[in-house]
């Protein structure tokens, strides 16, 4: 029951799970990104509300209002975790470009890893709220050094505690373990993601230079 409704959730949002190409370019940063973003999120969600809803999961899972409610905290996780992401990978890229100099690139980007899937039904006016957010987050980092990822990733996991669709007193003792979750899951993400970063072609690419051979 609950392995059907898993596969079809991902199939029907998610896609595929996430490959092992090396990234030399911002199209493919792009890609990985979201498929590590939506990975993240589909598990994180999925895999907490089946464990606490327990032998209650099978008639929660069938009903029409539970259901629509897991798609809005899926996608509001997917955008929380993505920002977190993107903000991860800027820290990184800092060595290998010009202080202060990518600002717009790493905005691009974030638009549009999440054009990757159409906005959902519940945001009205697409992703322009988090997108607004993000381009403030970053404009605040911008003078301080980078956070480690174990930082940033707290933001995401906060997100999507606030936003499972179970009353508050549920899920209240709960917190600390759902946002640790996150985090472990981000960087096990961050992890697959950097040991396939070619970053000399891809600051190459930001900075508007031929990459190097």
């Amino acid at each position: 029951m609950f392995d059907t409704i898993r596969s079809a959730f991902s199939e029907r949002l998610f896609g595929r799970s996430p490959g092992r190409a090396k990234i030399a370019d911002l199209d493919a940063l792009k890609t990985a990104m979201a498929q590590e973003s939506a990975h993240v999120a589909q598990s994180a969600t999925y895999n907490y509300l089946r464990a606490r809803t327990g032998f209650l999961g099978p008639k929660l899972f069938n009903e029409t209002a539970f259901l629509d409610a897991i798609e809005v905290t899926r996608w509001e996780a997917y955008g929380a975790v993505l920002a977190d992401l993107v903000m991860i990978i800027e820290g990184a890229a800092r060595p290998y470009l010009p202080p202060g100099g990518a600002a717009a690139e790493w905005r691009n980007l974030f638009h549009q890893a999440l054009a990757v899937y159409p906005p959902p039904s519940h945001r009205e006016d697409g992703w322009l709220g988090l997108e607004q957010a993000f381009a403030a987050r970053l404009a605040a980092s911008a003078a301080l050094p980078p956070a480690a990822p174990e930082q940033i990733a707290v933001s995401a996991g906060q997100t999507i505690f606030a936003q499972l669709p179970l009353h508050p007193d549920i899920r209240r003792p709960d917190e600390e373990m759902v946002v640790n979750t996150v985090r472990f899951r981000m960087l096990r993400s961050w992890e697959s993601l950097k040991e396939r970063l070619e970053w000399p072609k891809i600051a190459a690419e930001i900075r508007h230079l031929p990459a190097a051979e």
